[in-house]
């Protein structure tokens, strides 16, 4: 009998640990590995890395020389990472700010990086890669009697960038009816509501505005500059940083369609405002507002939702300095 009772206190004990495993393997508290990739509001976020360069440098004319051959070595490095879903093909890294007799940075300051891959689904860091400028105060830079320099570094990142959007918006063919249930009703979408708002890029769409009559659509998009930075016209990275004309700055161009990517997707009867040779925008203040008209789709009877697809492209600048005291010790 006792035989019998501790068999069974073996196996509940059993099956209790059993239950216990498969709760914490079926847990719901676990975090989805798959993230929302289309949010947030940043696109290239650029770093320095602490001590490149340092707070104070030491100059004399007797240090001896490192590696490469410089007496008085600064390094400037910076961390890049693509923190928008949009894949950044080309751009590049500038460093200015001080006297480059004084300072001398031997590979020059442009920094071209290689294409640089946005956040997915799975990767929600984004793409990485780091920027490194060496640079030396050569012996004789400072002129006699002079204690300290005070330099500011200051580094400016260009690249091309594309925001894309697809709020839902309600198609009803028969928008004066109160008869039928319907699915939906022309209203205004606000943009962003997700964690870090935006679509995943600095330029972003905030809110869709609709209104309908029995023959078409009318839409207001409006368009927000979140990222910190300057937007810029598309096609203007050879200028930037240092050439940019008042055209070149807070110009997006857009495209808006209407329906998903089958067949069905229809092209606007027009959207405003618009310039010859395309649809462009110009922000004000960090913000514009796109206008867009369509035709109300036909062979429909009752009222859904379909996506509104809003494509932003521009360029984008940022920068940040450090500054760096060049002290004379001789």
């Amino acid at each position: 009998m006792s035989n019998s009772k501790a068999i069974l206190a073996t196996l509940l004990l059993v099956s209790v640990l059993i239950s216990g495993c498969g709760g914490v393997r079926r847990g719901t508290d676990r975090p989805s590995p798959v993230y929302d990739a289309h949010s947030g509001t940043q696109g290239l976020e650029m770093r320095l890395v602490p001590n490149y360069p340092p707070a104070r440098v030491y100059y004399s004319l007797y240090n001896p020389p490192n590696q490469d051959g410089y007496q008085n070595p600064i390094t400037v490095m910076a961390e890049l990472w693509n923190r928008g879903a949009y894949d950044i093909e080309y751009g590049q890294v500038y460093l200015s700010g001080f006297d480059s007799s004084i300072i001398q940075f031997a590979e020059g300051n442009v920094y071209s990086f290689a294409p640089l891959e946005g956040k997915t689904s799975f990767n929600p860091e984004g793409g990485y890669t780091t920027v490194e400028f060496k640079g030396n105060v050569p012996a004789g830079a400072l002129p006699e009697g002079m204690d300290h320099y005070l330099a500011k570094m200051v580094l400016q990142s260009c690249y091309e960038y594309q925001t894309e959007a697809n709020p839902l918006v309600c198609v009803d063919p028969q928008p004066y009816s109160t008869i039928q249930d319907k699915a939906c009703t022309a209203q205004t979408s606000t943009m962003g509501k997700g964690a870090g708002g935006g679509q995943g890029a600095p330029i972003a769409v905030t809110a869709v505005e609709e209104e309908a009559t029995a023959n078409m659509l009318y839409f207001r998009i409006r368009i927000s500059n979140s990222g910190g930075g300057i937007a810029l016209s598309p096609g203007s990275l050879p200028n930037c940083p240092f050439h940019l004309e008042y055209n070149d700055l807070n110009r997006i161009e857009y495209d808006v369609r209407l329906g998903g990517m089958g067949a069905g997707a229809g092209a606007p009867v027009k959207c405003e405002p618009s310039e010859e040779g395309g649809n462009v925008v110009r922000l004000i203040d960090g913000h514009a507002t796109v206008y867009c008209t369509f035709n109300m789709p036909t062979g429909e009877y009752s009222a859904y939702e379909t996506p509104l697809q809003i494509t932003l492209r521009y360029g984008y600048k940022k920068g940040m300095e450090r500054t760096v005291e060049i002290r004379n010790i001789d």
